[in-house]
């Protein structure tokens, strides 16, 4: 169980955005009730009864790791780990004493301390090697061993050896990794393309990539140059073309150039769908990408435009807004999140429901709920997320 603490330690870095790979069937939602894990549909009406014990999955943020990818979900009964698919069947046997989702056709569990990988038919095709291992992405994995991070290929060899603190997966061929307290880049080769100097490395968005030097926050292009120095007091990634950035008292936002191009008094947040929240006095709305108040401020509280749609609060209630600030969705509940191919989560009292872009709410009610492939809401946290690869 040591390893199942570090492996789920190294989890828990959280962005404020995320990203997802498409499914390659209809997306289903894990949900929990009574504590027992799941299965519905985008409308709520289980497919998989809740059957399954939740095993180490002892919060809302930890859902995403069970959820349905590749036809198969990793699911927890009387111990042990096995597999089913959309439709139930167990479709590899609960064996294992851990077990992580399936990427790239293959998934990693465990028996008695040691990691390996097998396929979607349950064959081992990794031999249970090592103290912790993580789904595939781009073509390897991370794993550990002596409580070091390094990489394998799917023949089971480490073609990175295990010598830093801590990895990221491999994206388009790169990935983000912590050496002597310092993060640096590294290519499949094992390669430094930037040097491990910097306090913190954020993933690439739009090209550039957020970064610390030395306090400082700045950006750094793809060859590993700071294409924006390190200056600011405090920034955050590009979206929309766009960079929010704070430096003595002084709130803006820059393009990818380190122009200035709209200057802020107050709260405001990253672009989403060419809107962002704007404090206005006490309360929030948005501005559009040329810095015009397009929504005025009549919030106490908002979040980011997904699927045309944003989560407003007022009067003590949450709802959904367009980009002209029309309610399309009214506020009549106690939490609400962003969209997601169509559907989000609302919270109802205590319990949670999912609702359609049209305002359709589920019948059924859950403890807790997940429908973002890889990723886990964090309640109470707005918007927070992990992803399987410890993103």
């Amino acid at each position: 169980m040591k390893r199942l603490t570090i492996l789920l330690f190294s989890m828990f870095i959280l962005l404020s955005g995320c990203s997802a790979q498409t499914p390659d069937t209809d997306l289903l939602a894990v949900v929990t009730t009574d504590n027992l894990v799941g299965f519905v549909n985008l409308q709520g009406e289980y497919v998989v009864e809740p059957i399954y014990d939740t095993g180490y999955i002892n919060s809302p943020i930890l859902l995403g790791l069970l959820s349905m990818n590749e036809n198969r979900a990793a699911v927890h009964k009387d111990g042990l780990w096995g597999y089913i698919d959309r439709y139930g069947d167990e479709v590899i046997a609960l064996t294992y004493d851990q077990a992580l989702p399936f990427s790239e056709g293959l998934a990693p569990v465990a028996k008695d301390d040691k990691w390996g990988y097998i396929n979607k038919q349950g064959e081992l095709i990794i031999d249970y090697t090592f103290e912790a291992a993580y789904p595939f992405s781009d073509g390897l994995a991370k794993i550990i061993q002596n409580d070091q991070f390094g990489f394998i290929n799917k023949d089971g060899i480490v073609v990175i050896e295990p010598i830093y603190t801590y990895a990221f997966p491999f994206e388009n061929g790169f990935a983000r990794i912590v050496h002597n307290d310092l993060m640096g880049v590294i290519n499949k080769d094992g390669l430094f393309v930037v040097e491990p100097i910097y306090d913190f490395i954020d993933a690439y968005e739009e090209g550039l990539a957020l970064t610390i030097l030395d306090g400082k926050y700045g950006y750094l292009n793809k060859d590993g140059d700071l294409a924006i120095s390190a200056n600011y007091s405090k920034a955050y990634a590009f979206s929309d073309g766009l960079a929010l950035i704070s430096d003595d008292h002084h709130v803006a936002y820059i393009n990818k150039d380190g122009e200035e191009v709209i200057s802020i008094d107050g709260v405001s947040g990253s672009f989403s769908e060419g809107r962002a929240i704007v404090q206005q006095e006490e309360k929030l709305g948005f501005i559009d990408l040329e810095g015009n108040v397009v929504i005025p401020g009549d919030y106490l509280n908002a979040g980011d435009f997904h699927d045309g749609l944003a989560p407003a609060f007022k009067d003590n209630k949450w709802g959904y807004i367009n980009k002209e600030g029309e309610e399309i969705i009214p506020f009549q509940f106690d939490g609400a999140y962003a969209f997601y191919d169509g559907h989000t989560i609302v919270l109802d009292d205590v319990n949670y429901r999912l609702i359609d872009k049209q305002g359709n709410i589920s019948e059924n009610s859950f403890m807790g709920i997940n429908i973002v492939p890889f990723l886990g809401y964090s309640i109470g946290d707005y918007m927070s997320a992990l992803d399987f690869y410890g993103n």
